[in-house]
């Protein structure tokens, strides 16, 4: 079940869903390599087959005044092609972003936040040993429903504050804080 809701929570936060004419795709990009195996691990775990894993360089230009500048960098893109697998998650999300779903396996839960933290969310350390961990989303029906899951665990949550692009949905508590540690593995990110 863990990888059910992990694939869930990448989907809620980078992911996507994608149909084009009678292919269904379900899709990850990233520049972290390690997030893309762990999703394909969990993605293929959770299909029964295997996904297709790409590696691309991208280079981004820019100029400042009359100096050119010019980094290049890679993306890793995991897609898995199933029809089932798309509706059953679309199907979830939808509920989840219509704030009609209510999870009860604590497994699947737990990997739905970690699936969303590894998309959308950082550990911070300020001057040892103060620490904070932000998920991070413009979509605050998506951030209450991970508040949601995170307090089914016992685990308070300092609250939901917008920022410049996103809300942020920001756990101070050092008590707290020490809990989602352990309840998902933030260390192995």
């Amino acid at each position: 079940m863990f990888e059910y809701g992990y694939v869930i929570g990448v989907v809620l936060g980078d992911g996507c869903l994608y149909k084009y004419n009678s292919n269904y795709s379900i899709i990850l990009e990233t520049t972290n390599p390690m997030f893309a195996n762990r999703f394909k691990n969990a993605i293929e775990s959770l299909c029964g087959k295997k996904s297709q894993f790409k590696t691309k360089t991208r280079t981004r230009v820019w100029n400042r005044g009359k100096k050119t500048y010019e980094y290049s960098f890679d993306v890793y893109r995991v897609e898995m092609y199933s029809k089932l697998w798309f509706n059953i998650i679309g199907n979830i999300k939808e509920r989840i972003l219509n704030d009609n779903f209510c999870p009860m396996d604590k497994d699947f839960c737990r990997g739905i936040i970690k699936g969303f933290f590894d998309s959308e969310g950082y550990y911070a350390v300020y001057k040892y040993p103060w620490k904070k961990i932000v998920f991070y989303n413009k979509n605050i029906v998506l951030l209450n429903f991970i508040k949601s899951l995170l307090s089914s665990f016992g685990i308070s949550v300092s609250g939901i504050y917008p920022s410049v692009e996103d809300a942020e949905l920001t756990i101070y508590k050092q008590n707290e804080v020490n809990k989602i540690t352990q309840l998902i593995d933030i260390n192995k990110k």
